[in-house]
């Protein structure tokens, strides 16, 4: 099962909890749920109602860093990348002050967080 999404989600999210500079962070589930009655739910949907254009993913982990900024990491298995709307998200938050950015490995994660501390606001 090497090369796996949830693999490499669990480094990130075990390498994140180690670091000093993040207050917290956690997995955000996405998928669907069989509720009570057969009844199947969606998880990670934005509210229908949202405008047109507002097309956006939530990331696989989110947080926030010590210093108050939204943390958002979108994971991915090796040789994939992010879909737009999940660009979109990252560039939003960034522009906005957090920290975003995607990973297919635990190796990338000092580098990204060097960057984004020297990005701080």
């Amino acid at each position: 099962m090497k090369g796996l999404e949830g693999d490499v989600q669990s480094a990130v999210i075990k390498y994140l909890a180690m670091r000093h500079d993040v207050k917290f962070c956690m997995v955000m589930t996405r998928g669907k749920l069989r509720g009570a009655g057969g009844r199947m739910y969606t998880l990670g949907k934005l509210h229908p109602d949202m405008p047109e254009g507002q097309d956006l993913a939530i990331s696989d982990v989110i947080g926030m860093m010590s210093d108050g900024r939204l943390l958002v990491v979108e994971v991915k298995r090796p040789g994939e990348r992010p879909t737009d709307a999940q660009y979109r998200l990252m560039y939003m938050v960034a522009m906005s002050g957090g920290v975003a950015f995607w990973s297919n490995s635990v190796t990338q994660m000092p580098e990204f967080m060097r960057i984004s501390n020297e990005m701080r606001p």
